[in-house]
């Protein structure tokens, strides 16, 4: 009541003044008599946002001069440690919807400012030396990206030309070593067929002629490598792997015969491949040569397995001499004296490479089993029971 008092000493003109508010407090002037009271209550006010405030109420009631007085005093529930809570919400929701508001906005700019460096990026994963023509790096407006893309077109030319030229290279050289190497061979031929040769003479005849026979296999696997690496042997058709199968072991008939070699089929399915039909007759041509090379002598067994996801085939035959993993690296023997080129097999899994199979070798004990697993790509195969 004194603050009150003092206020009301600071009015000029107390009769003309009926109400007077500060802050919480609101003096109002009364018209008639009031015993003096204090009471206390609690209110609900709207600030101008139209929020709920709690405050704790005082009414009192005073006289002053002969006058009579009313006094309201207003003060809010909310502690000072609430408003600092609110107040620190605030302040980090604020922060946070800036700082989502930068993260978003430095994303689309970089995005949009790294959208040519991603662009080429996915060109360079698609690059392959199937395409005819090397890929076209689009300019950009930045300068660093855009020097970029004018080095990686260059780049591309580059390699394009240098594959062509190593391409042409190879197959041009592959042709012309076949003139001379046939011409040597028929030569060797007549030489061995003249009655007026010695036999020593016929001795170093048939050499040059075994030499001349290993050159011309080598020239023909080398340019068949190379071609596969190039991926020269695009053309596929539907093949009927059992048809394929019976026909490469009937042109090994007389080789099978001469070794007494048992052949067992075990064809479970008729399995149909979409292939290069020359690729898939070496395929199966240097297997089956590789199981009657490297058969027992006499009275061996080659057994070929197929069904719907894979072939397999086995043959008896003695235990490597070496390291099994290396089985089908270029230019490995496991048998000195043996007339193989150890091309055979690197080019198996060349054309496995080439068709997305996978080629193993296991030996069980008994048998040298060479598994060729096909992919699991739909439409790739088609296969019907064996009837």
């Amino acid at each position: 009541m004194i603050i009150a008092e003092r206020q009301l000493d600071q009015i000029d003109s107390i009769s003309r003044q009926h109400s007077f508010t500060r802050g919480e407090m609101t003096i109002t002037r009364l018209a008639g008599k009031r015993a003096p009271a204090v009471l206390f209550s609690d209110t609900i006010l709207h600030d101008r946002a139209k929020h709920r405030i709690h405050y704790r109420k005082m009414t009192g009631y005073f006289e002053k001069d002969g006058r009579y007085f009313s006094i309201v005093i207003l003060h809010s529930k909310i502690r000072d440690e609430e408003v600092t809570e609110m107040i620190v919400h605030s302040l980090v929701i604020m922060f946070g919807l800036l700082l989502l508001g930068l993260l978003l906005l430095n994303t689309a700019m970089s995005r949009n400012l790294w959208r040519p460096f991603y662009t080429s990026l996915s060109q360079l994963g698609k690059l392959s030396f199937s395409q005819k023509n090397p890929p076209a790096f689009a300019a950009s407006s930045t300068r660093e990206f855009n020097e970029l893309n004018t080095s990686l077109t260059k780049m591309a030319n580059k390699m394009f030309r240098d594959y062509e030229n190593q391409k042409q290279f190879t197959e041009n050289a592959s042709h012309e070593l076949q003139t001379p190497l046939a011409v040597i061979k028929s030569k060797t031929d007549l030489l061995l067929q003249s009655h007026s040769a010695s036999e020593g003479d016929m001795t170093l005849i048939s050499d040059i002629e075994r030499s001349v026979t290993k050159l011309t296999y080598l020239n023909r696997s080398l340019l068949l490598l190379s071609k596969l690496e190039n991926r020269q042997f695009d053309e596929k058709v539907p093949i009927n792997l059992s048809g394929l199968f019976d026909r490469v072991l009937g042109s090994f008939e007389d080789r099978i015969l001469l070794k007494h070699i048992s052949i067992r089929k075990l064809y479970r399915e008729e399995v149909v491949m979409s292939m290069n039909p020359t690729t898939a007759e070496i395929l199966f041509s240097n297997l089956v040569q590789n199981a009657i090379r490297y058969n027992l002598p006499e009275d061996g067994v080659i057994v070929v397995t197929l069904c719907t996801s894979y072939f397999e085939i086995s043959n008896t035959g003695v235990e490597l001499q070496g390291d099994p993993q290396r089985i089908f690296d270029r230019f490995t023997k496991f048998n000195a004296n043996s007339e193989s080129m150890g091309l055979g097999l690197s080019i198996v899994r060349q054309i496995c490479d080439y068709y997305s199979f996978s080629v193993d070798y296991i030996f069980d004990g008994s048998l040298h089993r060479f598994k060729v697993t096909f992919d699991s790509t739909p439409g790739g195969r088609e296969s019907m029971p064996k009837h």
